[in-house]
């Protein structure tokens, strides 16, 4: 599975489509006018400018009001282009910045965003597996905080990947954190483990500005291609379904 990302801050993605009746639906605009809340306003505009900003750099052509972003009634989000269901999509956000992933390929997968800080014991003994605590406390002082994040991380991109989000036991996953030399260059892999089922997911993370994303899917051979957000680079494998 080949899976195309853009991660930003969501005030510059904002400030990129400066008029929301151009860049939103009549839809997402209906769903927008329901939050009151401010920060709600910003994440919710944060996921959807961020996927189609993606959605434009890979295909110049469209205009932001082409792309669409709905729910499941799972609460995944479902990508439209023109009308027309597209690829799979997954959408995170924490601590100022939104990230989109998009795949053409079929499959499901999760993306989650987390900002690195502590958590307490006791957060860990009641969402965490037994096996996650201890491999956490063992790791050295300095990394435990990326360790703990990266677990919560891994299982929230899962249990998206899964279609039922927080709504389960977290300890319903189980993730295997990678090697000690891996987890302080903050980058690589790392596997997760549905225990209802024995499902086996990878996953791939990338630690920078103080937060963790990571990206989770059943198919082993899990790649990632990021994009900045001022790449203008016109890709041809997705656009036999694009008028």
């Amino acid at each position: 599975m080949l899976i195309y990302t853009l991660n930003a801050p969501i005030d510059d993605l904002v400030r990129a489509y400066p008029l929301r009746e151009q860049a939103l639906t009549a839809f997402e605009q209906a769903k927008l006018a329901h939050f009151h809340v401010e920060k709600r306003i910003f994440e919710y505009l944060g996921g959807r400018l961020a996927a189609k900003r993606l959605m434009q750099i890979l295909f110049p052509r469209l205009a932001a009001s082409d792309i669409e972003i709905q729910n499941l009634p799972s609460g995944q989000p479902k990508l439209y282009v023109q009308g027309k269901p597209q690829g799979s999509l997954s959408l995170s956000h924490s601590n100022g910045y939104a990230v989109a992933a998009f795949s053409a390929d079929a499959g499901d997968f999760g993306v989650d965003l987390e900002k690195v800080e502590p958590r307490s014991n006791a957060l860990l003994e009641t969402f965490f597996t037994e096996h996650e605590c201890q491999a956490i406390w063992a790791a050295p002082p300095e990394h435990r905080d990326l360790a703990s994040t990266l677990v919560w991380s891994a299982k929230e991109a899962i249990l998206k990947a899964r279609g039922v989000g927080l709504g389960v036991d977290t300890r319903s996953i189980n993730i295997a954190l990678p090697h000690l030399s891996e987890l302080a260059r903050g980058r690589g892999t790392l596997m997760g483990f549905a225990r209802d089922d024995g499902s086996v997911y990878r996953g791939i993370y990338h630690q920078s500005r103080g937060m963790v994303s990571t990206y989770c899917s059943t198919d082993l051979d899990l790649r990632l291609q990021q994009r900045r957000l001022d790449a203008a680079e016109d890709l041809d494998w997705f656009s036999p379904n694009i008028a």
